[in-house]
Formats: structure tokens, C-alpha cells, sequence
């Protein structure tokens, strides 16, 4: 049975709360129950649409964003070690860490150069024509005289943002 594109957007609607509590909350053990609540959905009606939209399970996607994370952290801190980076980024000891690195993106972490892409990634896929800046880089161009580089410290923001799937029909 097909549901209506109303209750299909209301749905991707509780969904993206939850993914934005993920996200923000993903060091943490997040129960499917406490999410289910977050949802406003059951636990077993939650899990089995959160799996059918996403085609990834909770567990499956706050480990993907612990990565995500990992993996900027390592490329934009080239001196950063991998067990600072794993720590930091949730992951309860290096071992853990390094078997979910290499299964999900099929390289060692030790064994990556921290510049080419990795597979599996969502990472990055719109802008990997971009350059990326590092602070390391960013002291290279000063140094050349290219252009001047000044690093300021901006007091905490609150940003809004909404996600948009259907642009046309939501503007109706």
C-alpha cells in the first residue's frame, strides 16, 4: 500500500528530528526507544520506516557519522593521531575503531594518506572539486604572500535550516 505524499513528507519530517539528534548526539548510546520518542512513532513502527527511508538502521548511521567525523577530523588536522581522532570522535577504544574504519571504508585507517576520497563516504561528494584548507596550508599561502590569513574566534551562533526533498509541492 503506498502512503500519500503528505504523510510521506511528515514522516521525512519526525525522521530528520531524529537524524539531527543522532548527529548531535552521536557519542552517546542512543536507545531506539528514546528515538521511537523522538519520532513521536512506536518503537517497531520507527525502527522498520527510519530503515525503509534511510536504507540504514539507526546503529548503522550514528556509526557512519562517528567516521564522518573521524575522517575530517584526520584530514583536516594532518598531525592528529588516529587514537586522538577515535576518542574524540566516540569510539570506545582504537581496535573498535580501526575493524569499523577498514570495514566500512575497505582501507586501514594507518594506510590512508588523509587527501584521497574513501569509499563508502558521504563526505565531502558535492565538493570534492574544492580545494580543502587545513590550517597548515593556510600558513603556507601567508607565508607566500598570496593572500593575508586571519584567524578570528567568532562567539557561538544558533543557525536555522530547513531540508527541503520536494521543493515544488511543499510551496503549493
Amino acid at each position: 500500500m503506498r502512503k500519500n505524499s503528505k504523510q510521506t513528507n511528515i514522516y521525512l519530517q519526525r525522521l530528520n528530528i531524529v537524524i539531527n539528534h543522532i548527529r548531535e548526539n552521536s557519542m552517546e548510546d542512543l536507545a531506539l526507544s528514546e528515538l521511537a520518542q523522538v519520532a513521536g512513532f512506536s518503537t517497531f513502527h520507527f525502527h522498520r520506516l527510519f530503515k525503509s527511508l534511510t536504507n540504514e538502521t539507526v546503529s548503522d548511521m550514528a556509526t557512519r557519522f562517528r567516521l564522518e567525523r573521524a575522517a575530517s577530523l584526520l584530514r583536516a588536522t594532518p598531525g592528529l593521531s588516529i587514537t586522538d581522532a577515535a576518542f574524540q570522535c566516540g569510539f570506545r577504544s582504537v581496535s573498535v575503531f580501526s575493524r569499523t574504519f577498514k570495514k566500512h571504508h575497505g582501507i586501514n585507517a594507518r594506510e590512508w594518506d588523509r587527501q584521497s576520497s574513501l569509499k563508502n563516504s558521504k563526505n565531502g561528494k558535492v565538493t570534492d572539486e574544492f580545494p580543502r584548507y587545513t590550517l597548515e596550508k593556510l600558513s603556507e599561502f601567508a607565508k607566500q604572500g598570496r593572500f593575508e590569513v586571519h584567524l578570528r574566534s567568532l562567539p557561538a551562533q544558533r543557525l536555522a535550516y530547513i531540508r527541503v526533498y520536494d521543493s515544488y509541492s511543499s510551496f503549493r
